[in-house]
């Protein structure tokens, strides 16, 4: 407020020149003014005025505010939102205001409470007010401004709000304004084939694609043209379309893009095609062969016709006269006169723009006589054949004076088909059923005539009947202590089983009893190994075999006394020492040697004693041998070492001498014509000499002698048995043999071990390295390591030969140029042979010399710890295939793989294990594959 004063005599007066105030001042508040003043006097005297009091009461004034976020505010087309909003009384007294809105684009806005007057909307915020109020001075009341979107939004909005005091309409008002921006609408572009607004083709059909884009996901893109077709495209930011029908002339085409509020952008494309594509027909009737030969004349013919627009018209010609119009268009049928001999007919389709294409029918019109005639020649011209392939090719040839149409074939147990070939044919794969089939040949000339041959085809089955030992036991091998065996299993083939049959390689046969569930008993078994071999013979008279290797155990004999120890030393010159054996037939002798000399019979059996046996001074090798009543034998050895107080007898002790090369059993089979035997000798005396003889050829000679070892040299060996026998003689004159029977055999790799090969040694070999003994070139030889995935490359220690025991089997890649010949010791070829396979892909070898057939019911696998199954039910475990190598013979620094697998399953595959060949297999677990002997 302002206040004026003055003076009238010495009073000091008020004059309000305005109205106080009330903003800040709580309306109704009375203001007492007091004035005071001093002056001069026209004497030039100070002077005091006399104060002025004046009382005013402040009026209320209205005031009003709205504060909010001033900020844009993203709003999604179809939804509401709520803008938050503060109305606040600015005025000095309460105080309501009246609330209004506007939409610059008509959008319908309304104010609700804000309960909790935390600016956050709850769906449960839905009491629309119009009046925010009564509030106090400083108050304010909360609320939302709610503004519903249109869907179809496709810009912003600007939301003017305004409060307007009650108390005070004309002079307190409040404006704002809230800037409400909407996602952009989507938009659409063709950009293939052409981003121009018109596009010319020659081609019936159109591929298009463009993009598309939008603030807000995209619904669907989809096509149409102003010809009625309409389609839906792949993509949506990326899209495209193909294969779009086109009319002749201009095809409107529009793409048109959708998004998630249906709000929708289109983009067009002017296509004008111009139809250039000849008509397609194709004469179906009688024949859609080139040819036709018929006794009928005239002759209806009739067809098809296609083209990317419309067909027009279909006539026919004949280059022997006559031509019309066919019936129909893209069906359609002619009747056309023919002339003695050919006729080349030609049928004509025309489009709506002239465009024509054509096909034609050379018809030959003569009247037949005379019916053909057929003949079977392959696999025999008799008139009948037996075989045991499931598959069966046949051919022969055909003759008529017209000409062959067709030959076919037929079998009266199921099939038929069509022969390759006319005058000359031939047919594959005829499946055959067991037993009979007559299989039909027809041989039909151009007019229908027929003619047949006939051929009856015995098929005796693929595979051989599967037979299985299952009692006493599944595995390969058994051992008993019992004079006779028990067996049963079962047998199975497709044509059925006639006969089961058993026998013992330790001899002994007989029939089973059964068939398809059999049983034998009380076959006799020899001490040692007896190989039973069950026989099932199917009624077409195929064989299939399984062998249980059944080993006899020996008597049990143990030396107690002196000691239960190997070994025992004695001063004493004569040695007593008992015993127990046991056998289940009972111990028929107990018999005592040393190897030093002496020997003799225990007393007692299955409890024994021997006494006074001679010691000779240092060690003595006393074996007692007990024998059952079959002539079984098991042994226990005792290693006395004499030590006398006094030596004073003459020396009467023969040499120790025994054979540990090439190997320490007393036979073996070896593939080279040459032979070094060596081993050791002692003597107290000393070794005067070592002498050895060839029994076979005559030959001998002398031993080298170093220190306890000796060899022979090489020895010549004859082809089978060669029975060499050693004799050492001490200083004494006393002497010792030693005798091996070696059998010698050829059996070389041959072409298997030339240029690029996988390889392997059948053989234990004389030498551990591979560069002696295969005489590969550089360093062409290398081992897979399964367990590592990797090769290993010679002279890496892997590659050695090494334990030479376990070489048989391993399987080896390598590079000759001019190969060695592999000598050393044949392995048993009478039994199964074990491979041990680890998981992943194996490189491995046959030890046998001679071919194994891969047959999945005989070869076996075994998981440690668990019992053996014919691979083919292990399929789980290791590969029911191979993987050969077979060296290109023109450049056998090359070659290719092969497949091994089992041919009574896949017939016509390769189906044998070859010697001195290595091979691919796979195992899924660790387990040992385990192969029968060669038959």
């Amino acid at each position: 407020m302002r206040l004026f004063f003055t003076f009238w005599g010495a009073f000091l007066v008020f004059t309000l020149a305005c109205r106080v105030l009330g903003v800040g001042v709580p309306a109704g508040t009375t203001i007492e003014l007091v004035a005071q003043g001093s002056y001069t006097n026209v004497l030039n005297q100070p002077m005091t005025a006399i104060p002025a009091a004046v009382s005013l009461t402040v009026a209320q004034v209205a005031g009003v505010g709205i504060d909010y976020d001033q900020a844009p505010i993203e709003a999604q087309p179809g939804s509401d939102v709520y803008v938050p909003l503060k109305i606040v009384n600015l005025g000095n007294g309460n105080d309501s205001f009246n609330l209004a809105a506007t939409s610059s684009r008509n959008w319908n806005v309304c104010f609700v409470y804000d309960d909790n007057a935390d600016g956050i909307h709850q769906d449960s915020e839905q009491w629309v007010i119009t009046v925010a109020g009564l509030m106090i001075a400083d108050g304010y009341t909360a609320c939302f401004a709610k503004v519903s979107v249109p869907p179809d939004a496709d810009s912003g909005d600007v939301i003017k709000v305004e409060a307007e005091s009650q108390f005070d309409p004309a002079g307190a008002k409040a404006l704002a304004e809230i800037e409400l921006t909407v996602p952009d609408g989507p938009a659409v572009q063709i950009t293939s084939p052409t981003t121009e607004s018109n596009f010319q083709t020659t081609s019936p059909t159109i591929s298009i694609s463009g993009t598309a884009s939008c603030e807000l996901p995209i619904r669907s893109v989809a096509w149409s043209t102003d010809k009625g077709a309409e389609g839906t495209c792949t993509g949506t930011e990326s899209w495209a379309a193909s294969d779009i029908m086109l009319q002749p002339g201009t095809n409107v085409i529009t793409v048109t893009v959708t998004d998630s509020l249906g709000r929708t952008a289109t983009d067009s494309l002017n296509v004008t095609f111009t139809d250039v594509g000849a008509p397609l027909i194709t004469i179906t009737g009688p024949t859609a062969e080139p040819t036709y030969h018929t006794e009928t004349n005239p002759i209806t013919i009739s067809g098809i016709a296609s083209d990317d627009v419309k067909v027009s018209s279909v006539t026919w010609s004949n280059d022997r006269g006559g031509s019309g119009v066919c019936t129909g268009t893209t069906s359609w049928t002619a009747s056309v006169p023919l002339q003695p001999g050919q006729n080349s007919i030609t049928v004509t389709a025309t489009d709506e723009a002239g465009n024509s294409g054509t096909d034609v029918l050379i018809v030959n019109y003569v009247v037949d006589t005379a019916a053909p005639t057929v003949q079977i020649t392959t696999p025999t011209s008799e008139a009948t054949y037996t075989t045991n392939n499931g598959s069966l090719t046949i051919g022969g040839t055909a003759s008529d004076d017209v000409g062959i149409a067709s030959v076919s074939w037929s079998n009266d147990r199921g099939g038929s088909g069509k022969c390759i070939g006319t005058t000359k044919w031939t047919a594959s794969g005829i499946g055959l059923s067991i037993g009979p089939n007559v299989i039909t040949v027809t041989a039909t000339d151009h007019f229908g005539k027929t003619a047949t041959d006939v051929i009856t085809v015995t098929y005796t089955g693929a595979q051989a009947p599967k037979v299985e030992i299952t009692s006493p036991t599944t595995n390969s091998t058994y051992s008993t202590t019992a004079l006779t065996l028990s067996v049963s299993g079962t047998a199975a083939h497709d044509a059925g089983i006639s006969t089961v049959s058993w026998s013992n390689n330790r001899g002994g046969s007989g029939v089973c009893t059964g068939t398809t569930s059999w049983s034998a008993t009380a076959i006799p078994l020899r001490p040692g190994q007896n190989v039973i071999v069950i026989t099932a013979k199917s009624a077409v008279g195929t064989t299939g075999t399984d062998t249980l290797i059944v080993t006899r155990t020996s008597p049990e004999v143990t030396i107690t006394g002196p000691t239960t120890n190997n070994t025992y030393t004695t001063n004493r010159s004569s040695l007593t020492i008992t015993g127990t054996a046991w056998d289940d037939v009972g111990i028929n002798t107990v018999t005592w040697s040393n190897d030093r000399g002496g020997s003799g019979k225990c007393s007692g059996t299955t409890s024994w004693t021997a006494t006074g046996i001679s010691l000779a001074s240092g060690q003595n090798i006393i074996t007692v041998t007990a024998t059952d009543a079959e002539g079984n034998k098991g042994t226990d050895v005792l290693i006395v070492t004499y030590n006398p107080v006094e030596q004073s007898t003459p020396d009467t002790t023969p040499p120790t001498l025994s054979i540990t090369s090439p190997t320490n059993e007393p036979s073996c089979v070896r593939n080279c014509p040459k032979v070094t035997v060596s081993g050791t000798v002692a003597d107290e005396g000393g070794i005067a000499a070592v002498t050895w003889v060839n029994e076979t050829t005559n030959a001998k000679g002398n031993c080298t002698v170093a220190g306890n070892s000796w060899s022979t040299g090489e020895i010549a060996l004859a082809t089978g048995e060669n029975k060499i026998t050693v004799t050492a003689q001490d200083a004494a004159g006393n002497s010792q043999t030693a005798t091996i029977t070696i059998t010698y055999v050829e059996a070389l790799p041959g072409d298997a071990w030339t240029g690029l090969a996988m390889v392997s040694l059948p053989i234990i070999p004389d030498n551990t390295d591979p560069k002696v003994t295969a005489g590969f070139s550089g360093n062409g030889w290398c081992a897979f390591i399964t367990l590592s995935n990797t090769y290993a490359v010679y002279p890496d220690t892997a590659t050695w030969l090494e334990p030479a025991a376990q070489t048989p089997g391993r399987g080896f890649w390598a590079y000759f140029e001019s190969a060695s010949q592999p000598y050393g010791t044949i392995p048993p070829q009478d039994r199964p042979a074990t491979i041990r396979l680890h998981p992943g892909w194996n490189l491995i070898g046959t030890p046998f010399i001679k071919e194994v057939v891969w047959d999945l019911s005989t070869i076996t696998v075994r998981e440690p710890g668990s019992e053996t199954k014919p691979l083919g039910e292990m399929e789980n475990v290791a590969a029911s295939y191979l993987w050969g190598w077979q060296q290109d013979p023109n450049d056998p620094r090359t070659g290719s793989y092969y497949l091994v697998y089992d041919a009574a399953l896949a017939p016509g595959v390769e189906n044998k294990l070859k010697p001195w060949r290595g091979y691919w297999i796979k195992a899924y677990k660790e387990c040992d594959l385990i192969l029968p002997p060669p038959k």
